[in-house]
């Protein structure tokens, strides 16, 4: 096997390491409400990023496979060039030639550029990314497998991905960097903003203190003092108009 070959190759799969690494990068921090949007357009590309959330473990395990498949191939090209041309201490050369090529044109670049701009990427790269998930299929079936037979020896049947609970507990409880009571109070706040029904933060018409348009600034300025908010609605007339 020639040079020219051995360096087509290996660029080849640098390429495809590139594009599995960025891939995860830019479904990650895409847009959804940008691709959602894109979606109900008729957006084939965008319906399948939408699908590859639904089952994103799939997604990173794809990308993930794809990842060291091109590295291990790579690798195994380089050192069987070298050791067939120039001898001994192949591993050793070929660990200095390829680290900083998969470092910065396989993982940072490639990360970067994605990331940038993920919106956009992220709808070309979905295809090749799909295709890649049913040629690695059998493997995905068989890590998954693994994965849970692993899984269940050590008790851990749950899913992966932490839960709001586990994060809030991981709040309270890390000591190693103190997080202010602001700052857990505004954490807990987000979380529980989508358990919380109409019914909890509507004000009966009753109950709310408004003020007329014809009032006067001071009279404006007592309600204020007396509500403590800053902010009070105005009607005209009646105080449902």
């Amino acid at each position: 096997m020639s040079l020219e070959i051995v360096i087509g190759l290996i660029t080849f799969f640098l390429i495809l390491q590139a594009l599995f690494a960025g891939s995860e990068i830019a479904l990650i921090s895409c847009d959804k409400a940008v691709i959602r949007s894109l979606a109900d357009s008729g957006s084939k590309r965008a319906k399948l990023v939408l699908d590859s959330f639904l089952d994103i473990e799939k997604f990173i395990s794809t990308t993930l496979v794809g990842i060291n498949l091109s590295l291990i191939t790579s690798t195994v090209l380089l050192t069987f060039y070298i050791e067939k041309n120039y001898g001994t201490a192949s591993e050793l050369y070929t660990v200095l030639i390829l680290s900083p090529l998969i470092v910065i044109f396989g993982q940072v670049v490639p990360k970067a550029i994605f990331q940038k701009r993920r919106n956009s990427i992220i709808l070309w790269a979905i295809y090749p990314i799909w295709v890649a998930s049913k040629v690695f299929y059998p493997i995905l079936l068989v890590v998954n497998v693994f994965t849970r037979k692993i899984l269940n020896l050590i008790g851990k049947t749950e899913n992966a991905f932490i839960t709001r609970e586990e994060l809030i507990n991981v709040i309270e409880g890390d000591t190693s960097k103190p997080v202010t009571d602001n700052k857990k109070r505004i954490i807990k706040r987000i979380f529980r903003f989508s358990e919380t029904t109409a019914d909890e933060i509507m004000i009966p018409l009753i109950e709310v203190r408004a003020i007329d348009e014809n009032a006067t600034v001071n009279e404006a300025v007592a309600l204020i003092n007396e509500t403590g908010h800053s902010r009070i609605p105005i009607y005209s007339e009646r105080i449902d108009n």
